[in-house]
């Protein structure tokens, strides 16, 4: 049957080339469509069962408007007669004609994905990944802030681009943890050139090298440069659990302790002592590269460090307010309980902080854990012969980068849009302007600094999607060549070489 092709296409280049479904799909697997979600149907398809699907762009509305506990982080869906509603349906509907060349989709054909218009100023759009006894809606979430863009901001490509990098956590089902960590996989990458992840075989050594990096990095953030000394970077407003990845939960606490123990002592001292120290933080992370997350502390930094923390502790914090542990302060500021906190650290992390008056754990903390983090990236480069740098993961993320590339291509447009929109709107100020000189001279890429988020960086995000195209149009020639003779896509984008291509 057509659809046994389909899988055949997908075994083969893991859906880079593409197939077209048979109208007439149908599955010799029992599990699909039996009225439970499968995640292991052989079809080359995922189960329809796993999914709520609508009739009506009212129907989506109506069951986000359910979801209350994500709207109420989200924002609430705006009604299908506002003006710019259509517009960003069609743009959609455009999109899964892309992804249904590119992918194999199965019964999934025969339903159209409908769009909930969020108000939310925020440039992105995304999927609602629910517990799992929710099923994900066949629907694409899309903040005004996306749709308002115009067409001086964004292209076209830009904003489908990036409505099928999330389009494709729902259909691949990223939600379920079970699909996700399958998807992940670690490597190392040459000294100057990519791989692709979807290509590669998970090294456990790898592996485990990362999640002991990681361990420390939770609790003090992903910077481990030693000019930091005892400093626990933190973040500039009130701290959100989005920012535990970035400045790591010891981080993440930090300035409001301090903001809010200034406020109640409130004298000259203590308020000279925290400003001096929100400074130094203002200092450093004025540093912070908008292309691989990195930061540049001066050689002083380290003493500056400590003298300010030395004035915090010494004019802000008297000694009954130090009584107790740092981890149980991270308990009550998390809210989440002592004995969970105590379990996800390292234990000779757990160990400095125990020993320790809270102020004096905070720095004590910081630069042991750093410390840490720094032998185990030389172990790292001792094993592999490559620096740190070069770790690489797959993760969902990337896959949903390289199936938004593929539904672009497919489509004839620009395969990095979902990329472009992070790079312009979402990456660090000014990151376009030294990203985009890296590009037109087929530059290496630097990789995110910020290893746990798992999106790897704006600017490596581009160049990938464009690795993506180049090798979907490697591994499926001829189904391209039509897309490529009526509109070429950007320079650099077609392989040097068609080895391997199909003729």
């Amino acid at each position: 049957m057509a659809w046994k092709s389909c899988v055949l296409c997908l075994s083969v280049v893991a859906a880079a080339a593409g197939c077209n479904d048979d109208p007439e799909f149908s599955c010799d697997d029992p599990k699909y469509d039996n009225g439970t979600c499968d995640l292991d149907v052989t079809c080359g398809a995922p189960d329809i069962d796993c999914f709520t699907l609508f009739t009506t762009g009212e129907e989506a509305k109506a069951w986000w408007d359910a979801q209350t506990d994500f709207v109420a982080i989200k924002g609430s869906a705006l009604p299908v007669t506002d003006s710019r509603y259509a517009a960003t349906q069609a743009l959609i509907d455009e999109g899964w004609e892309g992804y249904k060349a590119a992918h194999t989709v199965g019964k999934l054909a025969d339903h159209k994905p409908f769009l909930v218009l969020i108000d939310n100023p925020a440039v992105n759009a995304f999927v609602l990944s629910p517990p799992p006894e929710r099923q994900p809606g066949f629907a694409v979430m899309v903040n005004t802030g996306l749709v308002d863009l115009t067409d001086a901001q964004a292209s076209k490509a830009w904003k489908i681009g990036v409505m099928m990098h999330e389009f494709e956590h729902a259909v691949g089902l990223h939600g379920k943890p079970e699909i996700k960590a399958g998807l992940t996989r670690f490597y190392v990458t040459d000294a100057t050139s990519e791989k692709l992840g979807y290509q590669q075989m998970n090294d456990a050594g790898v592996q485990a090298l990362f999640d002991s990096w990681g361990k420390y990095a939770q609790f003090v953030g992903f910077w481990s440069d030693m000019e930091l000394g005892v400093m626990p970077l933190s973040p500039a407003v009130t701290p959100t659990q989005e920012h535990w990845n970035t400045f790591g939960l010891m981080g993440a606490y930090f300035r409001s302790t301090v903001v809010a123990r200034a406020q109640q002592v409130n004298t000259a001292a203590c308020n000279n002592a925290a400003n001096a120290f929100l400074a130094l933080r203002t200092e450093v992370m004025a540093t912070l590269s908008p292309l691989d997350d990195g930061l540049t502390p001066s050689g002083t930094y380290a003493m500056s460090a400590t003298n300010a923390l030395v004035a915090v502790r010494d004019n802000c914090f008297s000694a009954a307010t130090q009584v107790g542990t740092l981890i149980t302060g991270l308990a009550g500021a998390s809210m989440l309980p002592e004995a969970t906190i105590r379990m996800e650290m390292p234990d000779d992390l757990e160990m400095q902080l125990d020993t320790r008056t809270i102020i004096n754990a905070w720095a004590s903390g910081s630069l042991f854990a750093r410390q840490r983090m720094r032998e185990i990236q030389a172990q790292f480069e001792t094993m592999y012969g490559v620096p740190w740098s070069r770790l690489r993961y797959m993760s969902s993320e990337e896959a949903a980068d390289d199936s938004s590339a593929r539904t672009m291509l497919a489509l004839g447009l620009e395969p990095d849009g979902a990329a472009q929109i992070v790079l312009h709107f979402i990456a660090v100020a000014g990151a376009p302007a030294v990203c985009d000189p890296l590009l037109a001279s087929n530059s290496p890429l630097p990789y995110s600094e910020n290893l746990p988020d798992d999106h790897h960086g704006g600017c490596w995000r581009v160049g990938h999607q464009r690795q993506i195209a180049a090798d979907a149009m490697n591994m499926a020639k001829v189904r391209y060549e039509p897309i490529l003779d009526a509109q070429p896509l950007r320079a650099g984008l077609v392989p040097e070489s068609d080895t391997g291509a199909s003729n």
